[in-house]
């Protein structure tokens, strides 16, 4: 019985207020930027990269339409990684009952091409997600789609030994993730949501087309400037790690070492630029 004698002195002299003092305030709560406005802003971002879009297209059929754009709210849902995404079984089942229907949106092919890599489907999704890539401008969707979608085939190509038609994907992807870059098509608020899309591209550059895309980025002065300072911070730092490799650091040669120095540094002064213009 001691133990509970203690508990309750301890509540009594140093959690419970004394006689005559007003209890403390509880904390106020949380203010700022916090993560649950950061999904919301990222889900909102998505529906207007495609739901909106579909919305104000012309090219619309009024069988499909109701069940193309809750397809495309799910898939706002599943790039923005919310709690309540569908799950991708599903979601491709209902893409594909569309197609068959005779939908032939770009992004709804895009979303099931997607889908149906998982099921190891490999020549559906190929030919689904390529005539997307060749679609999606036409049907004015933003450069960023073609960018992604470039890169997803890229990935898909990768693992299915295909590294020739890989590397043509993925130097497509950036040529749209550049045109994307000099539209703008981020805006002030989406800023923070682009530099998620700009470092799954570089990521993946050779180091020869991370330094081409560095140059076009500085010849281009229609480009945010936080962004373009972004994308040079990774690019730099994209071109350091190949440089250095993955092994320890023993085996790192002393060439390896200088190399990496050299655009750690140049990704730490473009980021800290970026921190300038807008932390």
């Amino acid at each position: 019985m001691g133990w509970r004698w203690i508990t309750l002195v301890l509540l009594l002299v140093g959690v419970a207020p004394a006689r005559g003092q007003t209890p403390p305030a509880p904390d106020p709560a949380p203010t700022g930027y916090t993560d649950r406005d950061y999904d919301a802003d990222a889900l909102a971002l998505e529906r207007a990269f495609s739901v909106e879009v579909y919305r104000n297209a012309d090219r619309r059929a009024a069988a499909w339409d109701e069940a193309v754009i809750a397809l495309l709210d799910d898939y706002a849902k599943l790039w923005a990684e919310t709690s309540d995404r569908p799950n991708w079984t599903k979601f491709g089942q209902r893409g594909t009952r569309l197609l068959e229907d005779g939908c032939d949106d770009p992004l709804v092919q895009m979303a099931v091409g997607q889908a149906l890599h998982r099921t190891n489907s490999i020549n559906r999704t190929r030919r689904l997600m390529l005539s997307a890539i060749d679609r999606l401008e036409e049907h004015g969707y933003p450069a960023v789609w073609r960018a992604r979608a470039g890169r997803l085939v890229a990935h898909y190509m990768r693992v299915w030994e295909k590294p020739a038609e890989a590397a043509e994907q993925h130097r497509k992807a950036v040529y749209a993730l550049f045109e994307s870059l000099r539209r703008n098509e981020f805006g002030d608020g989406g800023k923070r949501f682009f530099h998620a899309d700009l470092d799954v591209v570089i990521e993946d550059l050779v180091p020869s087309d991370a330094t081409a895309l560095i140059e076009r980025v500085r010849a281009d002065d229609t480009i945010d400037p936080w962004i373009a300072a972004c994308a040079q911070s990774l690019c730099f730092l994209h071109i350091g790690w190949e440089a250095r490799g993955t092994g320890w650091a023993r085996g790192v040669t002393e060439e390896q070492w200088a190399v990496f120095e050299v655009n750690l540094t140049e990704a730490v002064t473009h980021l800290s630029r970026a921190w300038e213009i807008d932390p």
